[in-house]
């Protein structure tokens, strides 16, 4: 798993499953189709390959050189590390289970939370 020391690295959004719009939903199908709840959310950031390296973490690092999805999977949540804009920059994705109320379809994150929620689930 990857740590993130810095806050103000990780500006969290979490949007539960259900939250993904409807535009992508209804392009597929054709029609207009309301989303399933999961009962799972996701806190997602975005990071510069600058911010990582001034990390100064080995792994971090290796992980940088990968053009390649990265993912963990774990008791009861998964992680998903991946570049984009040419590798450049690298989204973050962290799922765990839902503990919103079922009508709540994005909610700003809080980053002590997802600390606590992911501390010590990887330790490798």
């Amino acid at each position: 798993m990857v740590s993130v020391t810095r806050s103000n690295l990780l500006q969290i959004r979490v949007l539960t499953a259900a939250g993904q719009m409807s535009s992508v939903r209804t392009a597929v199908l054709g029609a207009a189709v309301d989303p399933t709840p999961t009962g799972d959310m996701a806190y997602r950031a975005t990071f510069s390959r600058e911010q990582l390296e001034a990390l100064g973490d080995e792994k971090i690092n290796e992980l940088c050189k990968k053009i390649a999805v990265t993912s963990w999977l774990g008791p009861e949540k998964h992680t998903i590390f991946y570049p984009v804009r040419g590798g450049k920059e690298f989204n973050l994705v962290l799922l765990r289970p839902d503990n919103f109320s079922s009508d709540s379809r994005k909610e700003h994150g809080d980053i002590d939370e997802m600390r606590q929620t992911y501390a010590d689930w990887d330790e490798t």
